[in-house]
């Protein structure tokens, strides 16, 4: 008697992307973003928050977007050196579009970094290319947290009395160590790593080029030092007496805030991170609210380029999958 076997499964990564599954429901994060902002702007006087932006500056927003614009053109250029890692052909001009195609759709998706999904489906060519997509966009992703989590271990241990509760200043040590050992991890046992799964075998192929991922770590310790500076000239802008350096700290604490997955956008969750921490150095509520608002007007504009991109072309163009790295 013939013996039926099982059908082959994707990798667990691959099929949660590929398949529909169950989410939590739209409402469910815009009623949380909408309560934090509510919450936040309770007792606050409008006028303050008003007067603020009325307040802001446009020649110093200016430099503050054109910094930004510049900081994101980094990122898409590091985001195709892990992807010719893993063997995804594409010109820099291709990884550009769909980079800003994505954090258009950040806008409308789920926590700052929704556009993920839809850059890994325009990176994919068909079902099995997807899996590298999905690779290399965490890949790129992971290399910018991990320059994150350094960023903010050294604001905070530079910064005399920074103020910080001690569950913040823990939760800091304890993810910088963890995406460290992370990274080191490929290095130090790449053949058990190659035996867990086709996806960590993928993976492991940025590894396999420390040149190429040392750069991409590089750039992204110098986007996430761009970003710092970014907040200081919006902070500039709006006349904001705080230190620069203080913005290195402030930076870090308010992108990792906005990755609550229980948000639109990250919004109620950023924009409370910011009074908090800009509260720590004498800003009154109502100027930090207004300073979150300001932000998240700059990263709007932005992010309009890639909703342009897909007005005008109706989609990226797929990149094509190869089993090499393509040089530079």
């Amino acid at each position: 008697m013939a013996v039926k076997l099982p059908e082959p499964t994707l990798d667990p990564l691959t099929e949660a992307a590929a398949t529909p599954r169950r989410r939590r429901p739209p409402w469910l994060r815009i009623f949380v973003s909408l309560a934090l902002i509510a919450y936040l702007s309770w007792g606050m006087q409008w006028s303050g928050v008003i007067a603020s932006l009325g307040s802001l500056r446009l020649g110093w927003f200016g430099v503050a977007l054109l910094s930004y614009l510049a900081g994101q053109m980094l990122c898409a250029y590091k985001w195709r050196l892990l992807g010719q890692a893993i063997g995804l052909q594409g010109s820099y001009g291709r990884y550009w579009l769909a980079y800003f195609s994505g954090m258009f759709m950040n806008l409308f998706l789920p926590t700052s970094v929704g556009g993920d999904v839809g850059r890994s489906l325009m990176l994919a060519n068909g079902r099995q290319g997807l899996r590298p997509a999905i690779v290399s966009v965490l890949a790129d992703r992971g290399t910018g947290l991990l320059a994150l989590s350094w960023v903010a271990l050294a604001a905070e241990r530079m910064l005399v009395n920074a103020g910080l509760p001690d569950v913040v200043r823990w939760s800091i040590w304890g993810l910088a160590a963890a995406l460290t050992l992370g990274c080191l991890l490929p290095f130090l046992a790449p053949r058990w790593l190659d035996g867990r799964g086709e996806t960590l075998k993928i993976a492991n192929r940025c590894w396999r080029s420390p040149a190429r991922f040392g750069s991409a770590v590089g750039m992204s310790l110098i986007f996430q030092a761009g970003l710092a500076v970014v907040h200081g000239l919006l902070g500039q802008a709006m006349g904001l007496e705080v230190p620069w350096g203080y913005y290195f700290l402030v930076s870090p604490l308010a992108a990792l805030a906005a990755m609550m997955p229980i948000s639109i956008y990250g919004l109620g969750f950023r924009e409370g991170a910011l009074v908090l921490l800009l509260g720590l150095r004498g800003i009154e509520r109502e100027a930090a609210l207004g300073f979150g608002v300001a932000w998240l007007l700059l990263v709007t504009l932005l992010s309009l380029v890639g909703g342009a991109i897909l007005a005008v072309t109706g989609g990226v163009p797929k990149l094509a999958e190869n089993n090499g790295a393509e040089d530079d």
